[in-house]
């Protein structure tokens, strides 16, 4: 593989890896706890699309840590069998 390849391996890798560092900025979150708590925040039916949102947001959230557990067993695999090869 060239050189080329693996620089343009290693800039898509690190821009996944500045997403998981913004995915673990939790700061919202505090706005978003905020916003639920006041009176009359909202009616059943917008309950329900909320929820539907969070558990959109949790899948995509567990995918992301599996795709990236894959990614980093994949790449020790590799490694592991060049060195035994």
């Amino acid at each position: 593989m060239s050189e080329e390849h693996i620089a343009t391996l290693h800039a898509r890798v690190e821009g996944v890896s500045k997403v998981h560092l913004s995915v673990g900025d939790t700061s919202d979150f505090e706005e978003f706890f905020r916003i639920i708590h006041q009176p009359g925040w909202t009616t059943p039916v917008e309950l329900m699309l909320i929820h539907a949102l969070v558990d959109s947001a949790e899948r995509a959230a567990e995918q992301a840590l599996q795709a990236r557990q894959s990614l980093m067993d994949g790449a020790r695999a590799i490694a592991n069998a060049s060195v035994e090869a």
